[in-house]
């Protein structure tokens, strides 16, 4: 059975809850994300589509919950199927719109450590608000195992997979 959710979208963010939780996400964000058989090859893991191939300026016109997944109309007819798992942990953290920074003449991008930005909400907040801000951050004390990048990404947004490998082979270094 299907039951209404009531969205907004402000400064081109798509609001509304999920399993009693925020959800702040971009449109672009929400339509990479689908799950639909046209989009999603569940037995390679692939999409089927590249986000580009979306028209730019489609927008939900309607969401509704089922017991399993999130169901949402676009402006283009097209309609999405996520999983709420997938919605409810890949947010904006409830971050406000940020104003970007010019980088002053000389310029040291903030640091955060990657214990506070993994285990406490606060500063992972203020880690993606740095972010969204100057373009840039630092990451301290980074694990160093292999696939971490992933496992990092994943805690802050949506992992893109591109066309050749699930993710670009990135690796960290020790400070």
């Amino acid at each position: 059975m299907m039951h209404p959710i009531k969205f907004d979208i402000q400064d081109d963010i798509v609001h509304f809850m999920v399993a009693n939780k925020k959800v702040a996400i971009s449109p672009a964000a929400l339509r990479d994300g689908c799950r639909c058989a046209d989009c999603y090859n569940a037995k390679s893991n692939e999409r089927q589509h590249l986000l580009v191939e979306a028209p730019y300026d489609a927008r939900p016109v309607s969401i509704n919950e089922t017991d399993e997944n999130i169901i949402i109309k676009w402006s283009d007819h097209h309609e999405s199927n996520h999983y709420h798992d997938d919605l409810s942990n890949n947010d904006l953290f409830g971050i406000d719109t940020v104003d970007r920074v010019e980088w002053p003449r000389v310029f040291q991008p903030p640091a955060h450590d990657w214990n506070g930005i993994y285990s406490a909400p606060n500063q992972t907040k203020a880690f993606i608000a740095d972010f969204l801000r100057f373009g840039i951050t630092k990451v301290t004390g980074c694990p160093i195992e292999d696939k971490f990048v992933e496992q990092f990404a994943n805690h802050i947004s949506c992992v893109r997979e591109i066309a050749f490998d699930r993710v670009a082979n990135i690796i960290t270094k020790p400070d």
